[in-house]
């Protein structure tokens, strides 16, 4: 279900952008080549014509200088992603980033890169498991990047603030954030408790997966004609069939509102265990703030709402981080604000305490068919690079209805 809705997304949001925005997207693109000012002159464009404007080139240099680094990363460490793949994840960026930039800012929701860049790479090297996940992991941040980048850019933009500030603002923050982003990963490395069956590495599992499904397995195999999965390539046609039907309405029928009818939003809502709290909650905080409040209290609206929602996010933010040096045991004794973790399930025991394997299941199972695909070979080949990992994440079946994991055996 979650691949079939991930590949539904990709067609129907191209879809739902080339039928609606394929005028705007034409006639913004000549100006942009021409460098021609809009037809309509906006506002805050000229209040901008205050602060000098960065050269291209400094953007295509900085650009140049880091393929540099990725092609040489790519060559020199263990990741092997071939030189042209630095170049390819660059192309399908270049050509997504205006659809999904548009998603985004009609419904606030992006259309990933995963599934595109997983399936391409899984077909152009079948069974290299490091550089397809290489390359899924590397063509989609650079979109969300990109996207992130520019709507920061555009917050700017909006304030009047200097496009020099802005830019060395995003290059510190990134370096800021890769450095300490990595120390966390070492931190977690060395003092988290990895070892035990309490951690459930459910964003890795999944990750792991992937890389068995489009790297060792591949995707002519995982899905291809003789494949039990075949069917759902189906996805891809049925994602370009629905958003013809609004657009079609507002030909007949002609009212703004048509545009609204959004299959790409609602294929991100139709996924397994998305019809829950974080759906209704949506609906409900949507439907208080941008119609009630803004209806009836439309000042408060203008002024504080977009300030309400930055600092619930900033709050959110430092709770976290509170909650990380808090709840989360730091060394020292037990207190009252360093207390003693209990395991992922709630059972009670705190780590090292000794949780039964029966109560620690990983979110996402290999279907029974891995095996005969090939999926304990894929986590030989993974030994080689990171043994300690597949020990962990050891799952195999064994023909019946039990799941192996280790050397020890779990009822289904």
């Amino acid at each position: 279900m979650t691949y079939t809705m991930s590949f539904f997304l990709l067609t129907s949001g191209i879809t739902h952008v080339a039928l609606w925005y394929h005028k705007d997207i034409i006639r913004q693109t000549k100006e942009m080549l021409a460098q021609v000012d809009e037809a309509q002159p906006d506002i805050h464009n000229e209040l901008m014509k205050a602060y000098p404007d960065i050269p291209e080139w400094m953007y295509l240099a900085w650009l140049g200088f880091w393929v540099v680094v990725m092609i040489l990363v790519g060559l020199l460490t263990p990741f092997k992603l071939p030189w042209w793949g630095v170049f390819f994840g660059l192309a399908l960026a270049l050509v997504f980033i205006v659809p999904s930039g548009i998603v985004q800012g009609s419904s606030g929701l992006q259309i990933p890169l995963n599934i595109i860049t997983q399936l391409t790479m899984g077909l152009l090297v079948p069974g290299q498991t490091v550089p397809v996940m290489t390359f899924k992991s590397y063509g989609y941040n650079i979109m969300i990047q990109a996207l992130n980048l520019s709507s920061d850019l555009k917050i700017g933009h909006y304030l009047h603030i200097n496009p020099l500030h802005m830019v060395f603002s995003q290059i510190w923050g990134t370096f800021v954030g890769a450095v300490t982003n990595t120390a966390a990963v070492w931190i977690a490395i060395a003092y988290f408790p990895l070892d035990t069956p309490d951690w459930r590495y459910t964003g890795h599992t999944t990750f792991y997966n992937a890389g068995a499904i489009w790297g060792a397995i591949g995707p002519a195999r995982f899905f291809g004609p003789s494949s039990p999965y075949f069917s759902l390539n189906l996805g891809y046609l049925l994602g370009i069939l629905p958003p013809f039907l609004p657009w079609t309405a507002n030909k007949l029928f002609p009212h703004p509102y048509w545009r609204f009818v959004h299959f790409p939003v609602l294929a991100t809502i139709v996924q397994p265990g998305n019809p829950g709290s974080i759906v209704f909650s949506t609906l409900i905080l949507a439907f208080i703030f941008q119609y009630l409040v803004f209806t009836y209290a439309h000042g408060w609206w203008v002024k504080y709402n977009y300030v309400l929602a930055a600092a619930l996010d900033s709050g959110a933010a430092i709770g976290v981080l509170v909650a990380t040096f808090t709840y989360i045991q730091i060394p020292g004794s037990e207190s009252a604000v360093n207390p003693g973790l209990p395991d992922f399930y709630c059972t009670g025991r705190a780590w090292g305490q000794g949780v039964r394997l029966s109560e620690v299941r990983f979110a996402a199972e290999m279907p029974q068919s891995a095996h005969s695909f090939g999926f304990v070979g894929y986590q030989r080949s993974l030994a080689t690079i990171e043994p300690t990992m597949v020990q962990r994440q050891h799952i195999s079946h064994d023909g019946g209805g039990a799941v192996m994991r280790g050397s020890r055996r779990v009822s289904a």
